[in-house]
């Protein structure tokens, strides 16, 4: 039986696009937020390095949260035997983001690479879970907020790269 729409997850889910957005925002309009909010216009580079690691902290909280999500749900399932595949497979984001996290500090194009990866892992993890057995209202909301993630990472990675 499919679970009924949900109106606490949708505003939830479209609550949890709000950050991806804002620090986009930020890391692509460093400098107009550095002197118009703060009056510092001195600090753009700084607001632009808090925007930048701002999405990808994010990013890789809400993709590990995700995967956490199939992990927990491996346990709801009725039986006594876990999958391991499917256990391994939700820790796999988390460690990925870890190490993004830590690319995304180091100088030149490593941040716009971190965001790119976050994008595929995003990705594999929305075709992983068109797998499960989630309400179709679900996915779609699913897929509305993975594309929302992908087009803020994508857009400030895209800034970042030469050329």
């Amino acid at each position: 039986m499919e679970k009924r729409f949900s109106l606490t997850v949708t505003l939830l889910t479209l609550l949890g696009i709000v950050p991806f957005i804002a620090s986009a925002l930020v890391a692509s309009y460093e400098r107009e937020v550095a002197t118009y909010l703060l009056h510092r216009p001195s600090d753009a580079e700084l607001v632009g390095l808090v925007g930048r690691t701002s999405l990808i902290a994010y990013a890789g909280s809400i993709l590990s949260f995700m995967a956490g999500a199939r992990w927990g749900g491996e346990f709801g399932k009725s039986g006594d035997r876990i999958n391991a595949g499917v256990m391994a497979l939700a820790v796999i984001p988390s460690i990925i983001a870890w190490v993004m996290l830590i690319f995304g500090m180091l100088p030149g194009t490593w941040v716009a690479g971190a965001m790119l990866v976050l994008s595929g892992c995003f990705l594999m993890l929305l075709a992983w879970d068109s797998t499960a057995r989630y309400p179709a209202w679900y996915m779609t909301l699913r897929t509305i907020a993975t594309l929302s993630a992908l087009t803020c990472l994508i857009a400030v990675a895209m800034q970042i790269l030469p050329g």
